[in-house]
């Protein structure tokens, strides 16, 4: 018991010394953050900016792959290389000009999908569960 205790302490600093402090910002092309993006790291991480466009994270030092979608935007898809202390990169989002509006309805009186004159997606509460 005692040596995996003298184990850790020995090597449990080590593996913390390895990390790299990220910052990922997410802007528009006209420098303007985009709040509340959803960042995806190599396959494997989720997280999202926040309030200003602005996401961290400790990564290990190499290659790392990062795809950004948000809403209205066209997704950002980027590599890049973490080899400091701390690292700061910046994803630039183009807008779509496809997306014109979205309009989000709901109601609590059932509905027929057959009977209404758009097109409607109906959510029972077996999908919020």
């Amino acid at each position: 018991m005692h040596r995996i205790t003298i184990f850790i302490f020995i090597f449990l600093p080590v593996i913390g010394w390895s990390q790299t402090k990220v910052e990922l910002h997410v802007e528009d092309q006209n420098g303007r953050f985009l709040p509340y993006a959803d960042v995806r790291l190599d396959d494997s991480v989720f997280l999202s900016s926040d309030g200003r466009g602005v996401a961290f994270i400790e990564l290990d030092s190499g290659s790392h792959y990062a795809e950004i979608p948000a809403f209205g935007f066209a997704k950002s898809v980027s590599f890049f290389e973490v080899d400091k202390e701390s690292f700061r990169h910046t994803f630039v989002l183009k807008p779509l000009k496809e997306l014109d509006e979205l309009v989000v309805s709901g109601t609590l009186a059932e509905i027929s999908r057959s009977k209404s004159p758009v097109a409607i997606t109906v959510l029972t509460p077996k999908f919020f569960s």
